[in-house]
């Protein structure tokens, strides 16, 4: 019998492809092995269309009672500066699922370097939210020896990146001594002109190779990724991008 799970992260659909790939990742995976319950507050009638799998919901559920397993999916809950908004979400929610009796994993899950330094506020909402998990798998070691630091009581395994399970259906090669395609996943703000240079140089060298660009966001303005790939690098013939023509259609 299938287990029904929640996914308690309200992000889906709001135009991210990073984490639609991490969702079409997980469905490769466990699609089958749960019956998926999800809240979005944008396009429910997209996420239905472009994720059937999962029974999205146009509300919250009222309780966690019916649920063997709520899960923190993908993104990167542990971080400052790009917005706290996913911690002060997650500690709301804590409570009412311990009350319930439910059990609580974050799985592929990242975290950054900075929320080492963070004040005292966001540390304490950060250790609650470790040592309330029963279990934590990151996607890079980076992230899992981050989240240590903590002095975690929960188990955190490294996981990898679930985004993997469904790229790697498109971007494997029959002859693995030759390289034919590179899928590049790029992130406006922790990028400058230097990088943006090294990469239209390696781009310019290699024109046998196919290059795929994946954006985090599909806003046109600067400086987001869809105003930087069509700036820079809309100039090279064998170059291609993943990006959504609407806010709510990332895949």
């Amino acid at each position: 019998m299938k287990k029904n799970i929640y996914f308690l992260f309200n992000f889906y659909g709001a135009g991210n492809i990073g984490d639609d790939l991490m969702l079409a990742g997980y469905l490769v995976l466990f699609g089958d092995k749960y019956n998926i319950d999800a809240f979005t507050p944008y396009n429910v009638a997209s996420q239905r269309l472009r994720f059937p799998e999962i029974n999205w919901l146009k509300k919250r559920p009222a309780n966690f009672k019916t649920y063997d397993k709520i899960i923190g999916m993908g993104d990167t809950p542990f971080q400052i500066t790009a917005g706290a908004w996913l911690i002060r979400y997650i500690n709301k929610h804590i409570k009412k699922i311990k009350l319930e009796g439910r059990c609580f994993e974050m799985q592929f899950v990242g975290a950054e370097k900075e929320v080492i330094n963070a004040n005292w506020f966001h540390r304490r909402k950060i250790k609650n939210i470790i040592n309330s998990t029963s279990k934590i798998l990151t996607r890079d070691s980076h992230s899992k020896n981050i989240i240590e630091s903590f002095e975690a009581k929960s188990d955190i395994v490294n996981a990898g990146d679930i985004a993997n399970a469904y790229l790697s259906r498109y971007g494997t090669n029959q002859d693995k001594n030759e390289l034919k395609s590179i899928a590049i996943n790029y992130f406006t703000y922790k990028s400058d002109r230097r990088i943006i240079s090294l990469l239209q140089r390696f781009i310019k060298n290699h024109p046998d190779i196919k290059f795929t660009f994946f954006a985090n966001e599909t806003r046109k303005s600067p400086p987001f990724e869809k105003y930087t790939f069509t700036k820079y690098f809309s100039i090279y013939e064998n170059v291609s991008f993943i990006i959504s023509k609407s806010k709510n259609t990332s895949l």
